[in-house]
């Protein structure tokens, strides 16, 4: 398969690339998200609008709620910098949208 580039300008810096084990995002020259075999790299800043609460770290860790960062850590009051979070909440969400639409199929 070839490599496949979408521009929406042909001289245009931003684009998707599309080949046969990667795929690049570009915002321009400084940013872009490549993804292959090996990982996902992010190149150029970065902004994550949602709150810590809902950042999540793997499949059970997530980021204390941004309160906690204002009390400080000691040896009397521990704050732990991730807090075990279960996905069963998720996949109970998940399970439900997923019958919702069987449903509708059906």
């Amino acid at each position: 398969m070839a490599r496949r580039v979408i521009k929406a300008y042909p001289d245009a810096d931003a684009g998707l690339e599309v080949g046969r084990n990667a795929v690049r995002l570009s915002g321009g020259r400084e940013s872009l998200i490549y993804i292959e075999s090996n990982g996902v790299y992010i190149v150029g800043p970065i902004s994550i609008l949602s709150q810590p609460e809902n950042i999540r770290i793997g499949a059970s860790w997530t980021l204390p709620p941004a309160y906690k960062a204002a009390l400080p850590s000691t040896a009397v009051n521990p704050q732990p910098i991730l807090e075990a979070n279960s996905p069963v909440e998720g996949f109970s969400s998940l399970a439900e949208e997923v019958a919702n639409l069987l449903g509708e199929l059906l």
